[in-house]
């Protein structure tokens, strides 16, 4: 029978000391492979090995702050301890990236590594090998990204800026669900995890509960390109697992329902069995107040906190150039003869407006300025750079008001996307 001692680290953890190797010859072949292990390693590097253990150890019998589900620290059957102390070994023998990945928040002080090996064991059923392969299928784009240091400046990255981002993709994080996550609401900002631990001091767990609301929403914008989104994501998610504690649709349109066929197939299994769908307000809002405590819910879904236009004004002021602009238009233009059109109206007594075209569009577009019947300009936007990054282009300077002024843009080929701004 092998006891638990520093001698044999790997005994470590178990949870209980009434808990013992079912399988004798194994549990011997394990504590002579860690002999050895510590024998290439040296006396200092295995003394560190085995203070880590213990501190694992810790974290899985009594975690600091205990959740009380299953899966998480505290609450593993000694079949699952056997996993994560498998996991663990085998992350340090094996290639590199796949410990740089499970340690991704370890490393920056967010996640202890109990809930970081945990985490990832979830997504697969506490089955090590499985979870490698998932890794595997991610490690591909998980370097990539880390040859580009991780994209440093998202304004360089997106070329454009962090606050007309926002403008477009709102998404807010607002307080904690009652099981301490914290919540996102697809209208605004960006998550600071360490912000987040500052705030909520209990936070251990490097999940969310995301709230989309769907209202609006046309069938024209479940296309081609939409798709493609979900696929990206769905690949990123592979070195992401298990962030995401749920997701509650509010005021899905009747068609969604067909698309979410679709869309599901780009999705783990795992993480679409997560996702609630509501088509009806109320509930929605009903299911929303189970989840989170009334106080941080927006008064748009039922609760007594502010606004999401409150909240989105509050988070976009996020930038130097939050307020330099105050026009924005994402205009698609269809290929063959139909024009995309765009109006707005300039105020007597204010500054000058300045447009500019951002696009990733290789072919480009013929975009034309009038106000009212008046001609001003007409541009050819287009990448000269032949490069997929974003490019952009200053199109016309200093438009004065009074004046109602209309933008119409045809592509020059192919179909594209171009964001219009106006400063």
């Amino acid at each position: 029978m092998v006891r638990f001692s520093l001698e044999t680290p790997d005994t470590l953890l178990r949870p209980t000391e009434e808990e013992n190797f079912q399988d004798e010859e194994a549990s011997e072949r394990r504590v002579s492979l860690l002999k050895e292990r510590s024998v290439r390693m040296g006396a200092g590097q295995f003394s560190k090995a085995r203070k880590a253990t213990i501190l694992i150890r810790q974290e899985l019998e009594a975690p600091g702050v205990s959740i009380l589900e299953k899966g998480f620290p505290g609450q593993l059957s000694q079949k699952e301890v056997d996993q994560v102390q498998v996991f663990r070994r085998e992350l340090e023998v094996r290639d590199h990236v796949y410990k740089q990945i499970v340690h991704q928040y370890v490393d920056i002080g967010v996640e202890e590594e109990a809930y970081a090996l945990c985490r990832f064991l979830r997504a697969r059923k506490y089955e090590p090998e499985k979870v490698f392969e998932l890794l595997d299928e991610g490690k591909e784009g998980w370097r990539e990204a880390q040859a580009l240091n991780f994209f440093p400046d998202p304004e360089e990255s997106m070329g454009v800026s962090l606050s007309l981002f926002l403008k477009q993709y709102p998404y807010v994080f607002h307080g904690n669900a009652k099981n301490g996550c914290p919540v996102s609401y697809l209208q605004a900002g960006h998550l600071d995890a360490e912000d987040g631990r500052t705030k909520n001091p209990n936070f251990r767990r490097c999940e969310a509960v995301n709230v989309l609301d769907l209202k609006g929403l046309t069938r024209s914008q479940i296309n081609s390109d939409s798709l493609d989104v979900f696929k990206v994501v769905g690949q990123i998610t592979k070195s992401f697992p298990e962030t995401m504690h749920c997701c509650v649709i509010v005021n899905a349109p009747s068609f969604f329902t067909i698309a979410w066929k679709l869309i599901k197939k780009f999705i783990d299994a795992r993480t679409s069995s997560k996702i609630e769908i509501y088509s009806s307000t109320k509930e929605g809002k009903k299911r929303l107040l189970e989840l989170i405590d009334g106080k941080s819910v927006p008064s748009d879904y039922g609760g007594s906190a502010p606004s999401m236009s409150s909240l989105i004004s509050k988070n976009q002021t996020c930038g130097d150039d939050a307020a330099s602009w105050h026009i924005s238009k994402l205009m698609h233009v269809h290929s063959g003869k139909k024009k995309a059109k765009f109006e707005c109206e300039i105020p007597a007594g204010g500054p000058p407006v300045s447009f500019q075209v951002h696009t990733r569009c290789a072919s480009g577009a013929t975009f034309s300025f009038f106000k009212d019947s008046e001609l001003l300009k007409e541009v050819v936007v287009t990448n000269s750079t032949n490069d997929v990054g974003a490019y952009s282009k200053e199109v016309i300077t200093e438009l004065d008001g009074p004046g109602k002024f209309r933008v119409e843009a045809k592509a020059l080929a192919k179909a594209g996307y171009f964001m219009l701004v106006g400063n």
